[in-house]
């Protein structure tokens, strides 16, 4: 959210060409607040807001505009949850109460809300000859695309993952991408999903769903840092935290 006072804005930097980009940056406007738990193969956490100094906000921001000065992999402080997580009931434990309770106060969607409110594409109702009505994703909510399993797969596993997608960027920001904000994930499924539907039987647009699904699932399917199920973990959690997000949003 470029003005973090007005919590129902999704404005985060325009998509850029960034696949394959591992130190560029895009400012995730979206990203808000806290979390963190040690993690399975991590030492993401010792100094900021709990994490090492290699992973500080300053550090990563250095190095994801080039800075030389450090040298150490970046993939310890990057982040991913599964469309499972997000889902209700959630597959992961404990509870992912505190996670969507954290984005309905950044964005106002809840796990209720009709996915063409993220994805506006969606809405469009204009389907080429040979679309098949199984595809149809107009009207189910962010819960419901989540679970979604109807369908060929390269519409309902990139709609899947490109959620979960959004959803982690809004949480964690760079630290989710350092190549995608919540902005850049949105217009690329919009402008596929456009294409897609004015000729569904095109191998072309049907690939760039897929490259969706796969960017995405790769990202979406690292250590998920969000699971603090009530208040009381959540407020331990950096994520959740909204002078760490502050932090964040002043680059």
């Amino acid at each position: 959210m470029s003005d973090q006072r007005d919590k129902k804005s999704v404005a985060v930097e325009p998509k850029e060409a960034v696949a394959g980009s591992r130190r560029r940056f895009a400012k995730s406007g979206l990203m808000g607040g806290a979390v963190l738990m040690s993690l399975s193969g991590r030492s993401a956490f010792g100094t900021s807001y709990g994490f090492s100094q290699n992973c500080s906000v300053d550090t990563l921001y250095s190095v994801y505009n080039g800075g030389s000065q450090y040298d150490f992999d970046v993939t310890q402080c990057e982040y991913g949850c599964t469309p499972g997580f997000w889902q209700d009931p959630a597959q992961d434990a404990p509870a992912n109460d505190a996670a969507w309770a954290k984005v309905a106060m950044l964005t106002g969607w809840t796990q209720s809300t009709p996915i063409e409110a993220v994805f506006s594409a969606i809405s469009s109702e204009a389907y080429g000859p040979g679309f098949k009505d199984k595809n149809k994703l107009k009207g189910i909510t962010l819960n419901g695309i989540l679970k979604l399993n109807t369908g060929d797969a390269y519409v309902k596993q990139s709609v899947r993952h490109g959620l979960a997608a959004v959803l982690n960027s809004v949480m964690m920001g760079f630290y989710y991408s350092n190549g995608y904000s919540a902005q850049s994930i949105i217009d690329w499924f919009n402008s596929a999903w456009t294409s897609y539907l004015s000729d569904p039987t095109n191998s072309l647009y049907q690939n760039e769903l897929d490259t969706i699904h796969t960017t995405f699932k790769s990202l979406n399917e690292r250590s998920c840092p969000l699971g603090a199920g009530n208040a009381t973990e959540a407020a331990k959690n950096p994520f959740f935290n909204d002078d760490f997000r502050a932090k964040i949003n002043q680059y």
